[in-house]
């Protein structure tokens, strides 16, 4: 089992889960195109639909795709709490779909005095990812929100070198806005 706590993916500075999932070991995360594509999780060897994926204990793996799995693309970084991955078959707890792992996401909940946080910061490519969120409890109600903002304004599909003289340079642009609460 291994396990990613929020101070970790601080200080690794990951802003999306697949970024997360890249640094661990015996997973092979396979992203179609730039920032967002289709992401998906292969586990020891298997298929990425015998990749149980849980949010908070619900599983999120998606029957309406063609191969039943969860796109990791869209997943931002800010809400998560720990991300635990078990390898091996896990089918005697989670199911059939667990042949190769399960891979469990906890997000942030709310307790203790009031907290705000909120988070910046740009880079090339016209990169832009900002966040705040604030969490706490009073008595017994607990409350956590988070929104999270990634964009790119400006990927180069092809590299700057290939392009010949004259022809115009086609930009991917990428943007994602999360609420979550």
């Amino acid at each position: 089992v291994t396990v990613v706590t929020a101070e970790q993916i601080q200080q690794m500075q990951r802003r999306t889960a697949p970024e997360i999932l890249q640094a661990l070991p015996g997973l092979n995360v396979v992203q179609t195109g730039g920032t967002g594509g289709y992401t998906n999780v292969f586990m020891r060897g298997t298929n990425a639909n015998h990749v149980k994926v849980l949010i908070d204990g619900i599983e999120v793996n998606d029957p309406a795709s063609a191969n039943g799995t969860f796109d990791f693309g869209q997943l931002l970084a800010g809400d998560i709490e720990r991300v635990e991955v078990l390898r091996g078959p896990q089918s005697g707890l989670y199911g059939s779909d667990a042949i190769g792992g399960v891979i469990s996401i906890t997000t942030k909940k709310g307790e203790g005095p009031a907290k705000i946080t909120a988070f910046a910061e740009g880079g090339s490519f016209g990169t832009l990812n900002t966040s705040i969120g604030g969490r706490g409890s009073q008595e017994r109600v607990n409350y956590a929100f988070n929104i999270q903002r990634q964009s790119v304004r400006s990927l180069p599909v092809t590299p700057p070198d290939l392009v010949p003289p004259g022809v115009p340079v086609n930009n991917n642009s990428y943007n994602n806005l999360t609420f979550s609460s």
